[in-house]
């Protein structure tokens, strides 16, 4: 993130979280259709996800990166299974303190691929795990 992007965080976000982000990178404030990247810091967009940028069949890499950040990332443990591109078979990661209804509106986002959201995952533990548009999300 820099200043030749931009970025929608949640008015809601407490302790001056937008405030830091938006000094530390120098990337503009936009609302969730216009922005280059989504930062959810309580693991939920309430929604908002469904009017995200998805690129276009020429410029698919132009749909916005999400970027949630969750209380613990593990490797095993989770209902929704992921495949695709990278992934050996099927994995379940457990993501803990991501909305419920989260996984099910990237699948969503993510169903006309080459279109749709790359996501991200970082957790308190200072995890990090990735969901590009290319994995097949399996929403139970």
């Amino acid at each position: 993130m820099d200043n030749e992007v931009t970025c929608h965080v949640p008015d809601d976000t407490p302790g001056g979280l937008s405030r830091d982000i938006f000094r530390a990178t120098g990337s503009g404030s936009a609302d969730v259709p216009a922005a280059d990247f989504l930062i959810f810091p309580q693991g939920a967009s309430r929604g908002t996800l469904a009017a995200a940028r998805r690129g276009t069949l020429e410029y698919p890499d132009s749909g916005a990166t999400v970027i949630y950040l969750v209380e613990k990332l593990e490797e095993t443990g989770g209902e929704t299974a992921l495949q695709g591109p990278g992934i050996n078979g099927t994995v379940r990661p457990l993501i803990s303190g991501l909305a419920e209804a989260e996984l099910g509106l990237l699948h969503e986002a993510n169903a006309e691929f080459p279109l749709g959201l790359d996501a991200l995952f970082l957790d308190k533990h200072g995890r990090i795990m990735c969901i590009p548009r290319s994995t097949r999300i399996g929403v139970n």
